[in-house]
This record gives structure tokens, C-alpha cells and sequence, in this order.
């Protein structure tokens, strides 16, 4: 069985948080657990998750952890096609971006915002490798030659016979 990905972000408010990736092309399901709400969306396979930071199950320990530094080293990357589209949506909403369009490494087009709860989001589109150069065609052996130039010679003999 092939493993999955999911991911978890704690939020302070779940519907700002839909609403941000709403605008960057997601789509989400809205579930509730014990009567607690959150989002998920499907992403080729993987899940994002948005789950409020204030749950009644959640004791005083796990509370105080996600009110500390939440996303800390967490860069939520999303890959589309119409990164452009998505930019001029962004630009004209008001988000507050962390870098503007542009290239970058392996990509033409990227751009990074910060989403209502602090976590970093780039936005591209797919990574591509670096094409590599083919292979340089292999040489026969000197010998393959050397064979054909005297099955030739015997040919000519032949002939004169």
C-alpha cells in the first residue's frame, strides 16, 4: 500500500484561512469532528487540512503549543499552471505578500504570501529539472572496423577467382 501525505494547519480562524486558499485555486470539503468544524482539501493525493487552534479535546499543553510558533520552518508550496491569473487575484485582495512574482530557481513564476496565521505559502508553477544534455553516441570498437574491411578484401579475392 503506497503511503499519503496530509497535512495539518492550525488556524485561528478557519474560514479566513479557506478564504486565502480559496484564492490560490483549492477546494475545500468542510467536515466536523465533536462538533468542532474544520476544511480539507484534496491535492493529488495528499490532504491540506484546516483545523482551528481551540478544540474541546485539546488540554492546556496542546494549546499552549499551538499558540507558540506555529509554522515555524513550514513552507506550504502549492504548484498551478495559472500562477500569473492567481498573482493578479492576490495583488488586488490585499493579502500580505512576502515576495512579489518573479523567477526563481527552476521556475519562471513564483510568488510567496503570508497566510491570516503566519504560515508562509509560495505559489508556482511546477518545478522543472534542468534538461540534461543526451548522451553522447557510443563508438564501435576499432575492431568491428577492422572486421568489415577484411570481409571486403575476401570479397574482392573471391571475385578475381
Amino acid at each position: 500500500m503506497a503511503a499519503t501525505l496530509g497535512v495539518v494547519l492550525n488556524v485561528g480562524n478557519v474560514d479566513k484561512s479557506v478564504e486565502l486558499y480559496k484564492l490560490l485555486g483549492l477546494r475545500f470539503r468542510r467536515e466536523a469532528f465533536e462538533g468542532v468544524g474544520f476544511a480539507v482539501a484534496d491535492i493529488g493525493g495528499a490532504t491540506l487540512t484546516i483545523f482551528p487552534n481551540e478544540s474541546p479535546w485539546l488540554d492546556a499543553d496542546d494549546r499552549a503549543w499551538m499558540r507558540g510558533d506555529l509554522g515555524k520552518g513550514v513552507l506550504v508550496g502549492i504548484e498551478t499552471k495559472d500562477v500569473r491569473k492567481i498573482w493578479g487575484k492576490v495583488e488586488r485582495s490585499g493579502w500580505e505578500i512576502d515576495q512579489a512574482l518573479g523567477a526563481q530557481v527552476g521556475m519562471e513564476n513564483m510568488f510567496m504570501i503570508v497566510d491570516p496565521d503566519g504560515y508562509v505559502v509560495s505559489v508556482s508553477e511546477p518545478f522543472r529539472q534542468a534538461k540534461q544534455k543526451p548522451a553522447a553516441k557510443k563508438r564501435k570498437p576499432a575492431r568491428a572496423k577492422a572486421g568489415k574491411a577484411r570481409r571486403a578484401k575476401r570479397t574482392v579475392r573471391r571475385g578475381r577467382r
